[in-house]
């Protein structure tokens, strides 16, 4: 699940746990490969989730037992970037001239988004707003990020908002609706995300949509490819171009 491709698209990363296993490993798979994918992370006992390439593809920034790491494509881990194991930190993302990581810190309503180096320096809050759960922030371009957040604190739907990373500017995207879950996005150009949704009409709980960013216009993925939605939960999904 979670699903990334490396920069020119020939490669994804994703994270799966192996049969008869309660851990979760990070696996590495070349597209098209009729070979298994590899698993990077193979017998170390540890949770290792949430991997993402880095911009140039060389390293995998991933979250193990709740810390921030990065992992080459050999399976050696090169940089331990938080070491606290009182708080959980994930979903990492590397920033756009990869000199460091958006993370969620924390869980439910104490879950948060930050920025930090990869040195470990420099931690500063991206979005925390107090009794909300923010998560799963994705960088969109060098001055905007994307993230998923509850409505309030006593209305849980999640929404898609777009943050700068230049100021506390917090945009709720249009296409949102409060009576239903908007989540997972992912940038598709410059006007558009992928995202996952329960809004009615879907062929599951969430589905996949496009939405416009400037406007209300959300199209479902059906209309481009008829099978990609089920009466599955179609979650955390990754676009590229190539």
């Amino acid at each position: 699940m979670n699903a990334h491709f490396n920069p020119d698209g020939t490669k994804i990363v994703f994270m799966g746990q192996p049969a008869g296993s309660g851990d979760w490993d990070i696996y590495l798979w070349r597209v098209g490969d009729t070979d298994a994918p590899t698993n990077l992370t193979a017998g170390n006992g540890l949770r290792d989730e949430d991997p993402k390439f880095s911009p140039n593809g060389y390293r995998i920034a991933f979250k193990q037992d709740g810390d921030l790491k990065l992992l080459d494509l050999d399976a050696n881990i090169t940089d331990v970037i938080t070491n606290t194991p009182s708080i959980e930190e994930g979903m990492p993302y590397y920033n756009d001239d990869a000199t460091g990581l958006l993370f969620a810190q924390g869980a439910g309503n104490n879950s948060d988004i930050f920025q930090i180096n990869l040195d470990g320096s420099n931690k500063i809050a991206l979005a925390n707003v107090a009794d909300v759960q923010e998560y799963y922030p994705i960088k969109r371009d060098q001055n905007t990020f994307l993230y998923s957040r509850w409505v309030s604190s006593s209305d849980h739907h999640d929404q898609v908002y777009m943050g700068y990373f230049a100021n506390n500017t917090r945009t709720r995207l249009p296409f949102n609706n409060a009576n239903a879950e908007y989540a997972d996005a992912y940038p598709c150009g410059t006007d558009y995300v992928i995202l996952s949704s329960t809004r009615a009409g879907t062929a599951g709980g969430y589905d996949l949509y496009i939405g416009d960013i400037t406007s209300k216009n959300i199209w479902s993925l059906s209309s481009y490819n008829a099978g990609i939605n089920s009466s599955d939960n179609e979650l955390g999904a990754a676009y590229t171009p190539n």
